[in-house]
């Protein structure tokens, strides 16, 4: 049998063969240099296919091989940079960017598991994320100044993260959930350890922190300053750079009392409840503690027919009035309660009235660490402490605290529907067939005799399925209740100014009656996260009434996307003062926080929104949905 012979076989034996060697790799080269000449390369412009952004930094060393193993050397191309796809190979993808260089990104299955198709949806994506709204819209600026440098700093958030660092090796990184993500430079190693869902500590070394506190006073407006400069009036939000590796170290905020333009009133007050004539009273909301109005012994509920004489429709003449009034000048103000006209006199505050003497509060930076989104309250109107040599410590409230400062109506206001009447608490959504019902959890509270009424009058017993007060929501389950619900939508397809509607019945405060049809309010996107940057919430401008508490907040397809949230609606009416936060502004918790903790078998009946679906016009949003908007009730003997 002739044997098989290997052609280079003598090179391994000769004196040729580095000479062969030589030849042949100047062959390689010369035939990749002539196909380089005769095929023009890939250009940004004329590239086929559609323009996608990094969603990633992406890291490399050579442009034309990237390992999906993601390597943290080399240069960067930046996250949000717009690219063109010019091929989805089996192996890698290729691309272009504006300056015409091409990249070849390769999935290495070892390190990042999954499919080449998954690695390009995570790398790539149609949505900018610099555009308004976008994910790096979102972020705050020192997060953000981090991501563009390609660096991480204590407190960002695991999506934060991979924007800068993107996506760390699986064969070491089981699951993004897990507290320690570890990525590679070579043949040394990086581990990021993460604390309640924020970047702790890279390495050995703790990270400096950027802590956030939404700062209130009372008296509102007083000057804040931190580690002795100036931050802003109250309410307001403070940033401090925090070093946990030194515990001991102090950071002061001080407050001091700011002289008011204009002496304030002290109430927050509804619209005009649904069916008044143009130009009718407004109701009290609320009566800020310490205030005017509180002195004067105003009350929840009360109706405010005039002020010195002046008819007052809204809460701009009411601050106008008390404006042109001034300081420390009488006031005689009439309102309704119960149906009687009541005169209550008084005095307008004046710039020094009180006794006022500024708070410090000095915090150690291991505390600061547990104070991240918190609130922080400086009392101005305390007596000094007996020792001036020491500064006395302002207290600290949490955000349930400050519901205790809200001044409750009085016994007789407002008035109390007929004994045997069921009293309205709010409104809910059926979210999932079978009557699942989700509404403010501070609606409902330890209450268990609910019930549920639709437009057309039906009423059906509802009992509380699962509640969170944390994040003022609950699920309810109505028997006989038919709805297959509001369809959920999805958080990336929100941006700021969209259009929002809101859909619920209006209660009169003064008569606890609500309207018996369900009212469309339209408004606006103002911001995508709530108050300290909390992703859980979006501001919303839209003026709402009362009633509207767990009402659905859907966007222009009729899809929910957020919850009218009670709770914080309430603390942040009751603490800001007028001007502090903008008129008509709500804040709605997201659905997609609440939808991943209901029961299983309620998110498997959940209707999900068509990504094609067109935008409809609040009356027809109305039309379409009113039958699965509900009046949330309660049988009064449970007061």
């Amino acid at each position: 049998m002739n044997k098989l012979v290997n052609p280079i076989a003598p090179l391994k034996t000769t004196p040729y063969r580095a000479a062969a060697f030589r030849m042949l790799a100047l062959t390689l080269a010369l035939g990749w240099g002539l196909s380089c000449a005769t095929t023009e390369a890939p250009r940004f412009a004329t590239a086929t296919g559609p323009v996608y952004y990094t969603q990633v930094n992406i890291r490399y060393v050579n442009p034309q091989r990237i390992p999906s193993t993601n390597y943290l050397r080399g240069d960067m191309l930046p996250v949000g940079t717009p690219v063109r796809i010019v091929d989805r190979g089996m192996r890698a993808i290729r691309f272009v960017d504006p300056s015409n260089r091409e990249y070849a990104l390769a999935h290495v299955a070892k390190h990042t598991e999954g499919t080449l198709d998954n690695l390009f949806h995570r790398t790539f994506s149609r949505e900018d994320p610099w555009a308004p709204g976008g994910a790096l819209d979102r972020l705050p600026p020192d997060t953000v100044a981090h991501i563009e440098k390609g660096t991480v700093g204590g407190g960002m958030t695991r999506e934060a993260v991979l924007m800068a660092y993107g996506y760390p090796p699986s064969h070491r990184t089981r699951s993004l959930e897990s507290d320690v993500w570890t990525y590679w430079t070579g043949r040394t190693r990086t581990q990021l350890v993460f604390r309640d869902g924020r970047l702790f500590q890279a390495d050995d070394a703790v990270l400096p922190h950027t802590i956030r506190l939404f700062a209130v006073s009372d008296p509102p407006g007083a000057v804040v300053e931190s580690e002795g400069q100036f931050r802003g009036k109250t309410p307001c939000m403070l940033t401090v750079t925090v070093d946990p590796s030194q515990p001991q170290r102090l950071h002061t905020f001080r407050a001091v009392p700011a002289r008011p333009d204009a002496p304030r009133f002290g109430v927050l007050a509804s619209a005009p409840s649904a069916g008044a004539a143009v130009g009718d009273t407004i109701v009290v909301k609320n009566v800020l503690p310490l205030s005017t109005a509180h002195r004067m012994g105003m009350r929840s509920g009360d109706r405010i027919l005039s002020i010195n004489g002046a008819q007052v429709r809204n809460e701009s003449e009411c601050a106008e009035i008390i404006a042109s009034v001034g300081f420390g000048a009488p006031l005689t103000v009439v309102v309704q309660r119960n149906g009687k006209e009541t005169t209550l006199t008084g005095k307008t505050e004046t710039p020094e009235q009180g006794t006022f003497h500024a708070r410090n509060e000095t915090l150690s930076a291991a505390r600061l660490m547990d104070m991240h989104d918190r609130v922080l309250f400086f009392d101005l109107k305390t007596e000094p402490v007996p020792d001036r040599s020491r500064t006395p410590v302002a207290p600290h409230v949490e955000k349930e605290d400050i519901e205790a400062h809200v001044v409750p109506p009085a016994d007789d206001s407002p008035v109390v529907p007929p004994a045997g009447d069921l009293t309205v608490l709010g409104t809910g959504v059926v979210v999932a067939n079978g009557g699942y019902v989700v509404t403010s959890a501070a609606l409902i509270k330890d209450r268990s005799r609910l019930t549920v009424r639709t437009v057309s009058g039906a009423e059906h017993a509802a009992e509380v399925v699962r509640s969170d007060p944390g994040n003022d929501w609950a699920l309810l389950r109505a028997d006989g209740l038919e709805s297959d619900g509001v369809p959920i939508g999805s958080d990336r397809l929100l941006r700021r100014g969209a259009r929002i509607v809101c859909l619920g019945f209006v209660v009169d405060p003064a008569t606890g009656q609500a309207t018996p049809d369900v009212q469309a309010r339209e408004g606006t996107i103002l911001d995508l996260t709530g108050l300290s940057e909390d992703t859980r919430h979006m501001q919303l401008a839209l003026p709402i009434g009362g009633g509207y508490s767990g009402s659905p907040a859907l966007d222009e397809t009729g899809a929910w996307i957020g919850l009218v949230s009670d709770s914080l609606n309430g603390i942040i009416h009751a603490v800001a003062p007028p001007g502090s936060v903008l008129p008509g502004t709500t804040f709605v918790l997201k659905a997609s926080l609440v939808e991943p903790a209901l029961p299983t078998p309620v998110r498997e009946r959940i209707v999900r929104r068509d990504d094609k679906a067109p935008a409809l016009t609040t009356a027809q949003l109305k039309e379409r949905m009113a039958e699965s908007v509900v009046m949330i009730r309660q049988d009064p003997a449970e007061n």
